[in-house]
């Protein structure tokens, strides 16, 4: 049932509730070559089809050993895209493993919905804009730049990862394009060649209250304990 959310483009404006917990490792030997509810193209935009923008409200609930993999995939997680509107919460991911290329993270691989009440452990493997939590939080407008991009918001979360990745990468978000993150905090082992940060690889427009960020960062250039980069 859970993969019929992503095989059904007429489920993503629904609404579930998560009954019980779910090990995936009952499907299988093998990882998913993309994600498991709204997969996304390259560029995705607001309103697009392909985005989440239901709820799902995971009821305290845990998803386990889920296995994603696809080298050179963007918006990879659990979730490809949550969209304007869409709604996560309530729902904990445990012994994940998730590699893609861009915007790459255990939850959701782009956020411009809001995502509240959730934790996140296991390994993350990206090249650009990976984080624990979700790899990209906020929405780009022209799909390329942060100039008009739509806010995304994180509300008590949590994140207790290994997260690997070349540039913007961090312990919840690996990049904050635009919105608040409140009450929420990381602890992760982080191997980022630039721009990588405890708490998030590097923040544009956002607001951030009550967080904080434990864990071992490495890497060449703009490495900090909380945020790699605070651009304006």
């Amino acid at each position: 049932q859970l993969i019929a959310i992503g095989s059904d483009p007429n489920l993503l404006q629904a609404s579930f509730i998560l009954v019980a917990n779910i090990d995936l490792t009952l499907l299988g030997p093998g990882s998913f070559p993309t994600d498991l509810i709204a997969p996304s193209p390259e560029y995705s935009y607001p309103g697009d089809s392909g985005t989440f923008t239901g709820h799902f409200d995971g009821n305290a609930h845990v998803i386990r050993n889920l296995r994603i993999s696809n080298a050179s995939a963007y918006h990879l997680g659990l979730f490809g895209f949550v969209g304007p509107g869409g709604r996560i919460e309530n729902l904990h991911i445990e012994d994940a493993e998730v590699t893609g290329y861009n915007r790459v993270g255990l939850l959701a691989g782009n956020n411009g919905g809001t995502i509240s009440n959730c934790s996140v452990a296991g390994f993350v493997h990206g090249v650009s804009n990976t984080g624990g939590l979700v790899g990209a939080n906020g929405i780009e407008r022209n799909g390329r730049s942060a100039v008009g991009s739509l806010p995304g918001r994180i509300e008590h979360c949590e994140s207790r990862c290994t997260i690997e990745g070349r540039s913007n990468v961090g312990g919840l978000i690996g990049v904050n394009l635009q919105g608040p993150v409140t009450s929420s905090w990381a602890d992760c082992t982080i191997d980022g060649a630039s721009t990588a940060g405890g708490l998030m690889g590097q923040a544009y427009r956002d607001e951030k209250t009550s967080c904080y960020a434990l864990g071992r960062i490495t890497g060449d250039h703009n490495v900090a304990g909380l945020l790699g980069r605070n651009s304006p």
